[in-house]
């Protein structure tokens, strides 16, 4: 199943909101005709995201060029629903009782490209279709970052598919609690891995040019303190970045991936692995690719 209609729905309720009067009345008609109308995976985006009217009103008034050469880009999500199922058969051929996730597209308030729940994978088109014929010149530096110049739909769903994979264990609720650093950037890396290795593409395009030239560095900063919980400096951050890119533990994380799977030969069995990720920990150990001394039991 791939949901678009509540982009048919968007921008219905963006071209009669110009008949709105007053910053209230743009708040109540959103969200009487776009939110309140939502499809079954658009609610439980709502939910996941906590998306409010009042953050479309504020992102509209700041980049109307922004929105207006979206609009095509989004409209045209309802022809390529064939190239959604074929990802998704993609995984299908690689890994044996692949769940297949129910898929809705939406137009969000610029605060998410995917995110997945309960079996859906909620995609933000207003952030995975923007490519370089949009104009993102109204738009902050990260989000201008995030938005690649080429298409990313395909590197999307891939990379939120692996998600729908991955299982919540003692082990990763246990390193999201006294590891989260090394912990998410496994999980997020190993949704990079996966989404490039059957697809052969990702959304961090341009963050894996940086990561390449200047991957010792990386890997020699993030090693310093392996096991800590300070994941905000690598994961999530935005325009806070300070040293490189935002978010190079997706990188990292990646990195480790492949390391392992080299080891393995390949091996089907060690891309299940990998894409379940259920000991992120051990996995990274086992990876070698942080030559990392064994720290205490998981």
């Amino acid at each position: 199943m791939v949901e678009t209609s509540d982009i048919t729905r968007f921008w219905a309720m963006y071209d009669s909101l110009r008949y709105c009067g007053s910053t209230q009345d743009s708040i109540e008609w959103i969200q009487a005709r776009y939110l309140d109308k939502a499809s079954k995976g658009f609610k439980e985006f709502q939910k996941v995201r906590d998306l409010d009217a009042r953050y479309y009103v504020r992102n509209f008034r700041g980049a109307p060029t922004f929105w207006e050469s979206l609009r095509p880009r989004t409209e045209d999500l309802k022809n390529r629903r064939d190239e959604v199922n074929a990802v998704l058969d993609q995984f299908e051929q690689r890994f044996n009782h692949f769940k297949r996730p129910k898929v809705c597209f939406a137009i969000g308030a610029l605060s998410t490209g995917g995110t997945i729940s309960s079996g859906w994978l909620l995609i933000g088109a207003e952030i995975v279709m923007a490519d370089s014929t949009v104009n993102k010149e109204e738009l902050n530096s990260w989000l201008q970052f995030a938005m690649q110049d080429h298409d990313q739909l395909k590197s999307f769903i891939a990379h939120e598919t692996v998600h729908t994979m991955q299982r919540n264990t003692f082990n990763v609720l246990w390193g999201y609690l006294f590891s989260r650093k090394l912990t998410m950037s496994m999980i997020e890396g190993a949704a990079d891995f996966i989404a490039l290795e059957v697809t052969g593409e990702t959304i961090n395009a341009s963050l894996y040019e940086y990561g390449y030239q200047h991957e010792e560095s990386i890997k020699r900063q993030f090693s310093e303190d392996l096991y800590n919980n300070d994941a905000d400096s690598w994961l999530y951050n935005g325009l806070n970045a300070k040293n490189g890119p935002a978010d190079l533990g997706y990188f990292i994380g990646s990195q480790a991936c492949d390391s392992y799977f080299q080891k393995m030969d390949g091996s089907p069995k060690a891309l299940k692995k990998i894409a379940q990720m259920k000991r992120p920990k051990s996995l990274a150990k086992q990876s070698d690719y942080f030559k990392m001394v064994p720290s205490s039991t998981e």
